[in-house]
């Protein structure tokens, strides 16, 4: 198994044990960790809400896609992939 190969079942097997959503981002569906109100640790913070995902999920610039987590819309404001084969999507409510 190379690195690649292990990087993507590691993330695999970590969003299968901590992802708390399954969204619709586009109309496609996709599980990940959403938090609602991240905590904030500096004197200037942003409190937008989060989506972390497999990068693999999302297209190569999601900026201004549609993102649905249960019964709330949101609007893709800005991502990060994290270079592990993750990516934060920072939401803005639609």
């Amino acid at each position: 198994m190379n690195w690649q190969q292990l990087q993507t079942r590691t993330n695999a097997a970590v969003l299968a044990a901590f992802a708390n959503a399954e969204a619709l981002l586009d109309g496609q569906s996709i599980v990940g960790i959403f938090d609602a109100t991240p905590a904030t640790f500096d004197v200037v913070a942003d409190t937008a809400p989060i989506f972390q995902c497999a990068s693999a999920s999302v297209p190569a610039d999601p900026r201004n896609l549609a993102l649905v987590v249960g019964a709330a819309s949101y609007t893709v404001r800005e991502y990060t992939h994290d270079g592990t084969g993750l990516c934060t999507l920072k939401l803005e409510a639609a």
